[in-house]
C-alpha cells in the first residue's frame, strides 16, 4: 500500500534523484524531503497562489508525517501537501486526475510536467 510514494519516486528523473543524493528509494525519499521540507511560494493550485496559513499548514503536515506509516497507505488529497512541496522543489507542473477530477498544481517557473492519478485506493504515474 505504498503507491503513492511509489509513484512519486517512480516519477523523479536521476537528476532529480543526484540532486536529493538518493538512490531509488522510497523510504530514503520520505527522509529526505522531510529534510528539505519549504514553504511553496512558487506553486499555483487550480490557477491560485496558496495563502500563507496554507503554505503553513503543507509544511505541518510534511514535516509531522512519519516516514514509518508508508507502507500503511496514504490518504492523498486533492490539494496535497506532498505534491505542492514536489511542484516547488523540482519545478513540476503536476496534472493530477482525482478521481476523474482534473486539479492543476503549477510552479511559476516550471521545469517539466508530471502526470498522475488517483482513484479512492490508488495513486499512479499517468495521464
Amino acid at each position: 500500500m505504498s503507491c503513492f510514494w511509489d509513484s512519486l519516486t517512480q516519477a523523479l528523473t536521476n537528476e532529480e534523484l543526484r540532486v536529493l543524493d538518493i538512490k531509488r528509494s522510497t523510504l530514503e525519499l520520505i527522509k529526505i524531503i522531510k529534510l528539505v521540507n519549504k514553504l511553496t511560494p512558487n506553486v499555483l493550485w487550480q490557477g491560485k497562489p496558496l495563502s500563507p496559513k496554507e503554505m503553513k499548514e503543507n509544511y505541518e503536515h510534511v514535516k509531522n508525517y512519519d516516514p514509518k506509516t508508508y507502507n500503511q497507505g496514504y490518504m492523498t488529497s486533492s490539494a496535497d501537501p506532498f505534491l505542492i512541496l514536489f511542484a516547488e522543489l523540482f519545478g513540476w507542473n503536476i496534472t493530477f486526475n482525482y478521481n476523474h477530477n482534473r486539479i492543476n498544481i503549477k510552479h511559476k517557473k516550471p521545469i517539466r510536467s508530471v502526470f498522475f492519478r488517483a482513484s479512492r485506493s490508488h495513486f499512479s504515474v499517468g495521464r
